[in-house]
């Protein structure tokens, strides 16, 4: 696609050049800050749909307790578990399991046997609305003392503070890098205006208007930010898809899934396109602000 030729020599202004390279770094920066929100939220939503679909049971072994007598306490607690309203699937996790979710952080040469680990039961809601966790727990506790019962309140509460905070942080951040942009183009175009002002009086006694002026700088600003935006985004596209690719190389059951859905992609690419807007009527609002103050 080749440029509309203007009466304004602009494109080859020394002031111009860096201001490609200075859209593109910010819209780099936008989009990749944008992307990093757009994946904490969608980690926060898998995890507390989780969290929110059920309640973990843990029974801790007594001390002196034989084998048998805690799988006694198991066989009670999944009993009353299975008998309260509300509560649909109840899973008990094996010993190995427990175990196995270990691993990353005691090794891989643990063995169930060895351990003091608390035998741990799944539970999954049938009607959530219906379950009266106050009663549950004291038919838990009455069943097998010393069963513990995390509902995962505290961790959803903390989840939704930390990841609220994060996407304020990630707000403000993508607001100054929009400020910074909107200062360059200001700057840059003030000063194009001042190189060009004999040529801009020259076509102001030939009749041409403001608006035209003024239409002039903003399609170079338009061309200027597109080029940039389009450089930094697909730059920023190559980095999210390098660290996807680092990321499948690790551990799967630690790493949340870090892929965005078709819509969240899509809406990445307003970050480029809102940059050549906000590019755009800076130049000329700054424009017909210089030229209102010329004689």
């Amino acid at each position: 696609m080749s440029r509309p030729q203007s009466l304004l020599p602009l494109s080859r202004e020394p002031s111009t050049r860096l201001l490609p390279w200075i859209i593109g770094v910010m819209v780099y920066l936008a989009v990749l800050i944008f992307a990093a929100a757009l994946l904490l939220a969608n980690i926060a939503a898998n995890w507390d749909r989780e969290m929110s679909a059920g309640f973990t049971v843990q029974i801790p072994p007594a001390a002196g307790d034989a084998p048998e007598a805690l799988e006694a306490r198991v066989a009670a607690v999944v009993k009353t578990l299975k008998e309260a309203a509300g509560v649909g699937e109840v899973a008990v996790v094996s010993p190995e399991v427990t175990a196995l979710a270990l691993e990353p952080w005691l090794g891989p040469n643990i063995e169930a046997h060895d351990l003091p680990l608390p035998r741990v039961v799944e539970v999954h809601f049938a009607d959530r609305a219906t379950v009266d966790m106050a009663a549950l727990i004291a038919k838990l506790e009455e069943a097998a003392p010393g069963t513990v019962v995390d509902n995962h309140e505290f961790w959803r509460n903390q989840i939704v503070s930390l990841v609220g905070g994060l996407e304020t942080l990630a707000t403000v951040a993508i607001a100054l890098i929009g400020f910074t942009a909107m200062a360059a183009v200001i700057f840059t175009t003030r000063s194009s205006v001042a190189i060009q002002r004999d040529v801009i009086e020259v076509l102001h006694l030939i009749g041409a208007t403001d608006d035209y002026v003024a239409h002039e700088f903003q399609r170079q600003a338009f061309w200027i930010s597109l080029s940039g935006s389009a450089s930094g985004t697909v730059l920023a596209v190559a980095t999210l898809y390098l660290l996807g690719q680092l990321a499948g190389n690790l551990d799967t059951a630690l790493m949340p899934d870090l892929s965005l859905g078709a819509w969240q992609s899509v809406l990445l690419w307003a970050v480029p396109l809102l940059a050549c807007l906000i590019a755009t009527m800076t130049a000329r609002r700054t424009v017909l602000a210089a030229l209102r103050r010329m004689p």
